[in-house]
């Protein structure tokens, strides 16, 4: 501690309106030691809020963070008012607050909570101590802050949607800003100041405090006197079951009185303390709230020579242009909350966001993902962003697939191996429990996490194409119920126990050694991959391809969608290599 910081030169200038994330409640506390002695240091930063209509702001003035309050509840004075609605002296509704704060009563903690119509607004829901916005990514909007011991010491919200909110209200929002430190030092030797000062001053930045008190432990004046009063009755009731106090009177009531002067230490309690009372403005369009139109700020390259249009103007349906994306776009989106992906042939495919309508996509020639223009730009403003970041220059035209689909109107009839991953194993589970009365697979809580995120677009290098070959081992040879297999194969000696060599054996019961080999050569091709992640030379990842049938001039993203349709092509097969019946060989 220092002259400047008991001066709070640090955080003199200090503005809430301006942060990324604004407070509409703070209560925060740091310090150490006992109040009044020495070496007590204390820093309060504290906030309250009110959103008060624009027309009302002008009665606010000359008011601050005395004036609005930490808790909540409903009001009797002068007729009803709800528990969030701020009212003048005289009754006329000022506006509301946006945090409030429920006091149970007791030793309990009070709880706390967002304005409901500010949560309804803007579609938030609560999770644990942030509010999100599904609509739009689900982005964080609000949060809590707590202390080390669990109490909420803030709640804040991002200024974007507080703003769109405020607008659709004609509202501003209201800050009063507290902030004290405290400082108990044994002598002011070293330090500018002089007992007993007090200063005085007002600028932009609020309402600056600093004083100087001399004091004894415990924060007692230095020096100062103590009278004590005592009152008692003198009643004698001590045959009394039931006493009872009659009227006060000299006879039954005595009273005494001692003084004396607080003595000790001399210690100084230096203290500073600043006031500030602020305004956020709304924003000029509430886009969310109030739905108004607001102008695109995203553009996107149309052409070879690098013309750039705005999102606006390609959002009608005949525009006739096709946007170009890099392939990580789909795999940005799918990795994030609320996204999917439905294949409608082997190279289309709709992916949507939470919130968003599903966009349309084809892949064409040079591996680039193709959009119809206006399927971007009626998209929210905060889509269009994502797909923008990946925009590249038109080559390789539309790709044979996407322009069968929208041009020709012809779709083609082929099949993305990813719409096959979750359906080839239920039926190569269903067949080994018709044939042998057990499943082939144990069950494990993530299987469904880890299916909708194996696909093609997670391959678009190495590692990717590695990190797919490793989840697809994930839901197959990892799940493979080695012991059900060894009930009906038992490994002889010599023989391996893992669990694609288990299911190799017990295919070997229906069909030919050598053909239950070639039935798991790729399951053991894509597991020896997900080894390489770790430690496989090159070379043994090239044969690792090879036994799958990988083209190795194939970029990796082909290489990807290759290995899903191998993968899921073995057990298609397997399928039918032990099915009981027929009609496999159709749904492969």
């Amino acid at each position: 501690m220092d002259k400047d910081w008991i001066r709070q030169a640090d955080v003199r200038r200090r503005r809430y309106a301006p942060l990324t994330w604004i407070p509409l409640y703070l209560n925060r506390e740091r310090g150490t030691g006992d109040y009044g002695e020495l070496g007590y240091v204390k820093d309060i930063e504290a906030v309250r809020t009110a959103a008060i209509y624009l027309d009302k702001r002008a009665e606010l003035d000359g008011l601050g963070f005395v004036d609005l309050p930490h808790s909540h509840a409903p009001s009797t004075w002068n007729g009803y008012t709800p528990y969030d609605v701020r009212r003048s002296e005289e009754g006329g509704e000022q506006g509301v607050y946006l945090v409030l704060n429920q006091s149970l009563g007791g030793d309990g903690p009070s709880v706390w909570s967002l304005n409901q119509d500010f949560v309804f607004a803007l579609n938030l829901s609560r999770e644990g101590d942030i509010w999100i916005r599904p609509s739009e990514g689900f982005v964080e909007v609000a949060k809590i802050e707590r202390s080390g011991d669990g109490d909420v010491e803030a709640i804040l919200v991002r200024p974007e949607y507080l703003k769109d909110y405020l607008a659709a209200r004609s509202m501003t929002l209201m800050i009063g800003s507290y902030r004290e430190r405290r400082w108990v030092v044994p002598d002011l030797s070293g330090l500018p100041f002089a007992e007993d000062d007090d200063d005085e001053a007002k600028d932009e930045f609020g309402r600056h405090s600093f004083y100087v008190r001399a004091i004894v432990a415990g924060g007692f004046p230095y020096g100062g006197g103590v009278a004590v009063f005592n009152a008692s009755r003198t009643d004698q009731w001590d045959e009394d079951e039931v006493p009872i106090l009659g009227p006060e009177t000299e006879e039954n009531t005595s009273s005494s009185q001692t003084h004396f002067k607080r003595e000790g230490q001399k210690l100084f309690s230096l203290t500073s303390e600043r006031r500030l009372t602020e305004w956020l403005e709304p924003a000029d369009l509430s886009p969310r709230v109030r739905r108004d139109d607001t102008p695109s700020a995203t553009h996107f390259l149309v052409d070879a020579q690098g013309s750039q249009t705005n999102a606006d103007k390609l959002n009608f349906e005949e525009i006739g242009l096709w946007l170009f994306f890099k392939p990580n776009v789909i795999s940005d989106i799918l990795s994030r909350r609320g996204s999917s992906i439905h294949w409608h042939t082997r190279f289309t495919a709709s992916v949507s966001l939470s919130g968003g309508i599903p966009i349309h996509f084809g892949t064409n020639n040079a591996n680039l993902v193709v959009v119809y223009a206006h399927d971007i730009a009626r998209q929210p403003e905060w889509q269009r962003k994502i797909w923008a970041a990946y925009n590249v220059a038109p080559e390789g035209g539309l790709g044979e697939e996407l322009d069968a689909a929208q041009v020709r109107a012809r779709p083609v009839e082929t099949l993305a191996p990813e719409g096959f991953i979750a359906a080839s194993l239920e039926i190569a589970d269903e067949k080994f429990k018709a044939r042998w009365g057990v499943s082939l697979f144990r069950t494990h809580q993530d299987t469904a996490e880890i299916i909708s995120r194996s696909h093609r677009f997670r391959s678009l290098d190495q590692v990717g194409f590695l990190s797919l070959a490793k989840d697809l081992a994930r839901i197959s040879a990892d799940l493979i119920d080695q012991k059900a297999l060894h009930g009906i194969a038992a490994p002889q000696n010599g023989q391996g126990t893992g669990s694609l060599k288990s299911l190799e054996r017990v295919l070997a019961t229906v069909v030919s050694p050598e053909e239950a080999r070639k039935l798991t050569s790729k399951l053991f091709g894509i597991y020896d991959l997900r080894l390489s992640d770790a430690h496989l030379p090159s070379s043994k990842m090239e044969d690792a391809m090879k036994l799958i049938e990988i083209p190795l001039e194939q970029d990796w993203l082909l290489k990807g969608a290759f290995m899903i349709h191998q993968w899921v092509a073995s057990f298609y097969s397997i399928a039918e290599a032990v099915s009981l019946d027929s009609g496999i060989a159709e749904q492969r």
